[in-house]
């Protein structure tokens, strides 16, 4: 399958005024719109013989004699198949019919992101912040990113784990900026003029 994205080679380091960068050791990795590459995945799955059913949502597992036999749909569909692969997230309520739950004492991971315009979206590079503060300018754990798309604009994100002590009350979106702020000039980038900004949302580890 041939997928046509932004070619990167290099990952920069940054914590405080400290920079390092590393070369990729497979040589390089490509970067693209999730769509795009959802769109890719679906075209080289017809092309392999696979029917794609878009736009359709499964309800609930069909289960005969405990065997798990496929699922049935919201446009009144069952389809069956020998092998059913879930992939729902945490709080998938077809998983917990079928009697999964999410552990909530296990540690998970907190992120946003937001995408700004730069003129430095063509650089073959990402860059990785290891030096987050709060918004009173105390250190945070976790790290930052910004991705070029190649197109004219970068997409930029933090992720904190739930380990921190008050994480729960932590404004992620102002941690987002404060982030830009210290790293974004490397991107031409404009902090407080955002192309979009994210919802906050919990990561499985």
């Amino acid at each position: 399958m041939v997928i046509d994205g932004h070619a990167v080679d290099s990952v920069r380091f940054t914590h405080r005024t400290r920079l390092t960068e590393r070369h990729l050791r497979s040589g390089s990795a490509i970067v693209m719109r999730q769509d795009e590459l959802f769109s890719s995945l679906r075209q080289r799955c017809r092309e392999l013989g696979v029917v794609v059913h878009e736009e359709t949502r499964a309800t609930s597992p069909i289960i005969e004699r405990g065997f798990l036999r496929g699922a049935a749909c919201d446009d009144a569909r069952e389809l069956l198949a020998e092998y059913t692969v879930i992939a729902d997230g945490a709080n998938s309520t077809f998983g917990r019919a079928l009697g999964t739950y999410r552990r909530r004492d296990l540690p998970y991971l907190v992120a946003v992101n937001g995408a700004w315009s730069s003129p430095s979206a063509h650089e073959p590079n990402i860059s990785v912040d290891l030096g987050l503060v709060r918004a009173d300018g105390r250190p945070l754990a976790g790290y930052g990113w910004v991705i070029p798309d190649g197109h004219g604009a970068v997409t930029a994100g933090v992720v904190v784990p739930s380990t921190v002590r008050d994480v729960e009350s932590i404004n992620l979106q102002q941690v987002l900026v404060q982030m830009v702020s210290s790293i974004g000039h490397e991107w031409g980038l404009d902090a407080d003029s955002p192309l979009e900004l994210g919802r906050e949302r919990r990561l499985p580890v």
